[in-house]
């Protein structure tokens, strides 16, 4: 399931480039921490309801933008004004022109942060239209703890410091990467964390906006660091989507992947043009530990749940998402794959599975999907162009 990784993974800025306004951030004192309900709908990342200049919007929570980007539609609802450009830098390593501007007040829940920096992200795919407004990047996390608990569907922030340990956690250095500069005195930043492939350190960005991949890393970083299994792995390429659009991915086999305790054995992960020096732990693998970022200490505390060994158990379909106005698209069939061999093609317009709506389903939904064993049969409605709808069963392959 890989529609839409957002992976804001980096920003090129330059200073100053919005009027001198004094960002200040508060919230309520508590030992049990403000709790922020994440949505039921999921199938797009953590999704939060917040409050921006008087108006209620819905935000996926993304660890991997440095800071908030609002959909071109809701900032005109807003009344916000664009003020600068900047260059903007894609997980694929591509540079976009980035408009910004500044929120007056954001509120989520008891928090409060005013003069806030928000980019105007005009490349949001059509998809997200409807289903969230933006994004909420580190820039609005950073001056408290903050624990994400995928599934009790909570995100809770206390003080900085504050945040109570939890049994078998486990500590991990947290490197705040300062990425190229700074707007408005708030310096663009990412969180880096270590993680092991087959024995050797690999750092990682911590990338809840991207919402259907695992674990992604630079192909050129990765033949680096293990030329021998980039030439003998069988890596399979197809079209992968970052916010800035389309993009040559490829997939590769692991021997062994390891995080926060965890060993994954013949684990596939994905890798992109990119040519940053780390990699990217997206929401499929974060979703299965408790995570608590302490920005102040420069730590992560991570407590598994015990399943992340689903991720090798999961079955494929073959196909990557196109979402435009609600609906789905196939955006490209991974080559030999379940679809490619069903007759689907890119384009085709995807109406339900097994009977259910393909834009009804949730996380827990399609989790129950691709968890079905391998050559079980699925039944798919699809229609191409205006031809009539038509139906074909896909057998489920290991991913």
């Amino acid at each position: 399931m890989n529609y839409l990784p957002l992976l804001l993974a980096a920003l090129l800025c330059t200073p100053a480039l919005l009027a001198d306004e004094q960002r200040r951030s508060s919230i309520p004192e508590s030992d049990k921490g403000m709790v922020v309900p994440v949505s039921e709908d999921t199938s797009f990342g953590m999704i939060v309801k917040a409050r921006i200049n008087g108006q209620d919007l819905r935000l996926m929570v993304d660890t991997g933008a440095s800071f908030c980007f609002l959909s071109e539609a809701a900032t005109k609802r807003l009344g916000l004004l664009p003020q600068k450009e900047i260059d903007a830098i894609a997980a694929s390593g591509r540079r976009v022109g980035l408009k910004t501007g500044l929120m007056k007040r954001l509120e989520l829940g008891g928090l409060v942060i005013e003069n806030e920096l928000v980019g105007i992200n005009t490349a949001l795919p059509e998809g997200f239209a409807g289903v969230i407004d933006g994004v909420l990047g580190l820039s609005s996390m950073k001056d408290f703890d903050v624990r994400f608990h995928h599934p009790e569907r909570t995100l809770t922030f206390w003080k900085a410091g504050k945040a109570p340990r939890l049994e078998e956690e486990m500590e991990l250095p947290l490197t705040v990467l300062e990425l190229r500069g700074q707007i408005q005195g708030q310096q663009a930043f990412g969180c880096v964390v270590e993680a092991s492939i087959m024995g050797k350190p690999v750092p990682f960005l911590l990338d809840t906006g991207s919402v259907g991949n695992s674990v992604s890393v630079p192909q050129p970083l990765f033949t680096e660091l293990f030329p021998d299994l980039a030439k003998t792995a069988g890596i399979k390429t197809f079209a992968g989507r970052d916010f800035a659009g389309v993009v040559a991915s490829s997939e590769v086999r692991l021997p062994e992947f390891k995080f926060a305790g965890e060993t994954l054995k013949d684990f596939k992960i994905e890798l992109i043009p990119s040519k940053e020096k780390y990699g990217l732990l997206g929401q499929l693998l974060l979703n299965h530990y408790i995570l608590t970022f302490d920005f102040q200490a420069k730590v992560l505390r991570a407590k598994s749940l015990g399943t992340v060994g689903e991720l090798t158990q999961r079955s494929s379909i073959g196909l990557t998402f196109d979402l435009r106005g609600g609906d789905f698209f196939v955006g490209s069939l991974t080559p030999g794959g379940p679809c490619e061999k069903a007759g689907l093609k890119v384009g085709d317009k995807l109406l339900t599975v097994e009977g259910k709506e393909w834009k009804s389903l949730d996380d827990k939904a399609f989790y129950a999907l691709v968890h079905l064993p391998p050559g079980t049969p699925i039944k798919v409605r699809y229609q191409r162009g205006n031809e009539p709808i038509a139906e074909v069963v896909l057998v489920l392959v290991k991913n």
